[in-house]
Order: C-alpha cells, then sequence, then structure tokens
C-alpha cells in the first residue's frame, strides 16, 4: 500500500493524510516551543511509524474513542495523553478534559457532538481540529443529529477564536470556519417539533 501524503499546513502544523484501507483518520502534527503535540493517531502503520520518530517531549490528544482514531494508541510512545471522559473510562488511562485544558499555544477542550461522547477539539493558531465531531450519529442506515446537541455545538463553535477547522474524513480537511457553520445551521433548520432528531441522508456531505 502507498504510504499516505503527510500535508504541510505552516511551519507549526502539518497532518498525515486519511486512509481508507485500513480506515484511518488524520493524524495531525503541531509544534508548540519545545513540546509536539499530536492530535488521534490514526489506525495505519505509518501512521504509528511518523508518531514514534518524534522525540520527547510529545503529547497526544485523542478526539473520541473511535477505532480509525485511536487504535496506534498502544504502538506509539507519549509523555501525556488527554482525551474524554468517556475515552478515559474505556481505555483506563489519559487525563479527562473538562472544559478546557491550555498548555502553552495549545488549547484543549470538550464540545457538544451528535457524533460521538466526550468530543475533544485542539485549538492553535488560527485552527481549531475537531475530528469527527461535526458528523452525524447513525444507527444501521438511520443518520441522524440530536437537534438539541446540535444546536448547542453551533453555538459553540460560532465562539472559537479561529478561522479554520480540520475536519476528519472530509474531502477537505481544512475547511473555513464560516462553511462549517452554515453547514451545521443548514441542517439545524430542518428540525421538526415533534422529534428530538433530525434525520439526514449523507453526513459525509459537507
Amino acid at each position: 500500500m502507498r504510504k499516505p501524503e503527510i500535508i504541510s499546513i505552516n511551519d507549526n502544523i502539518c497532518y498525515l493524510r486519511q486512509t481508507r484501507n485500513p480506515l484511518s483518520a488524520e493524524v495531525v502534527f503541531i509544534w508548540d516551543q519545545d513540546t509536539t503535540w499530536i492530535y488521534d493517531v490514526g489506525s495505519c502503520d505509518f501512521a504509528a511509524e511518523c508518531i514514534n520518530l518524534i522525540p520527547s517531549p510529545k503529547n497526544i490528544v485523542l478526539s473520541h474513542y473511535h477505532e480509525d482514531h485511536y487504535t496506534n494508541l498502544n504502538r506509539v510512545s507519549w509523555d501525556k495523553l488527554y482525551c474524554g471522559r468517556h475515552g478515559v473510562k474505556r481505555m483506563g488511562q489519559g487525563i479527562v478534559v473538562q472544559d478546557e485544558v491550555q498548555a502553552g499555544g495549545v488549547k484543549i477542550f470538550t464540545f457538544p457532538s451528535s457524533h460521538a461522547r466526550s468530543c475533544v477539539g485542539l485549538q492553535f493558531g488560527d485552527y481549531a481540529f475537531l475530528g469527527d465531531g461535526t458528523y452525524s450519529d447513525e444507527k444501521g442506515s438511520l443518520q441522524f443529529y440530536n437537534s438539541q446537541k446540535l444546536q448547542a455545538e453551533i453555538e459553540f463553535l460560532k465562539k472559537l477564536d479561529v478561522k479554520y477547522f480540520g475536519i476528519s474524513h472530509d474531502r477537505k480537511f481544512i475547511r473555513p470556519k464560516e462553511s462549517i457553520i452554515l453547514f451545521l445551521e443548514h441542517i439545524y433548520k430542518k428540525r421538526r417539533s415533534d422529534s428530538p432528531i433530525i434525520e439526514i441522508s449523507s453526513r459525509n456531505s459537507i
């Protein structure tokens, strides 16, 4: 299999592209002073190799507890691991992110999401990385947003002082903040007073 591409965003941020086989989320690398921050660890071999090549100190932030985002955790080394309450409970390790953590130029935060429990984002400069947090939940063939959570998520994301969002598995990983807000608001307008959920045809349509 061809190795996934590493894309530079600026002098301090780059990311490893997602893969389809195995399904592996984008892995973000951020250099802040003397520390490397890694957002999600993916599941493919090359992602693990890249992470292990980075010297300490290096800290990992997991967006949420889904296999394509955390599977490599048992194959890589780190100094500190940050994740949501649900992830810490399932894995039995890590520092629980409650509301917000500030470390140097990095801000780690929890935010409302229909997609998964205890979603964690990372902000650095003009960028906020959100994992799958803007996507829907799904049960069988049904894909849906919880309207109350979606409203809270939109209000939260509007307040983030950034210009761009990094959205895992999207056709274009880095998107202007305004485009993501408009997409979520478009979905929210489809809510019905007689249902707590908003059904959609495809969650990967940002």
